[in-house]
């Protein structure tokens, strides 16, 4: 038993004494430069400059599940109203699950304009837009019952 304490305190002072040199840092180490990397003396006589960032434009796959997880939002929303509109019969649930179902289509197809054609990407996103495609035009026919003021509009270009 003792012995395992003793194990024990010698490993914690290994990892201890191990560790204090990490944490101290020089002077010299806190103003070396990595390489690569250019920094500017400011000389008295120099005024300071603004640099303008240009922004970051995020990578493809960030992008795309972003874009994704937005338009799988929107179709969420547009499945809720529809279920209310089922249920209540009651026209602005109908119209509202056609304009977040528009909404997810529009994105889509941004999305699938951003994106090269030979990526999985592409054809993911295609795949959803097809999906939302074909539940707009169930909304659609369900709004082709009702009266021509309630009718909704054609998906635009996105769904052909």
């Amino acid at each position: 038993m003792r012995s395992k304490h003793i194990l024990l305190v010698v490993i914690f002072l290994f990892i201890f004494i191990g560790l204090l040199p990490l944490g101290q840092v020089t002077a010299q180490q806190q103003t070396q430069t990595r390489p690569g990397i250019q920094t500017q003396q400011k000389t008295p006589t120099q005024t300071p400059q603004l640099q303008t960032k240009q922004p970051v434009k995020p990578p493809v796959d960030i992008q795309f599940t972003n874009q994704m997880t937005r338009s799988r939002k929107d179709m969420q929303w547009s499945r809720t109203y529809h279920d209310s509109y089922r249920r209540t019969k009651e026209i602005p649930y109908l119209q509202l699950a056609a304009e977040f179902c528009l909404k997810a289509i529009n994105r889509l197809a941004d999305t699938q304009k951003s994106i090269s054609r030979t990526t999985k990407f592409y054809n993911m996103a295609d795949k959803k837009r097809l999906q939302a495609c074909r539940f707009y035009t169930k909304l659609q026919r369900m709004s082709f019952l009702l009266e021509p003021k309630y009718h909704l509009r054609g998906s635009g270009n996105a769904c052909k």
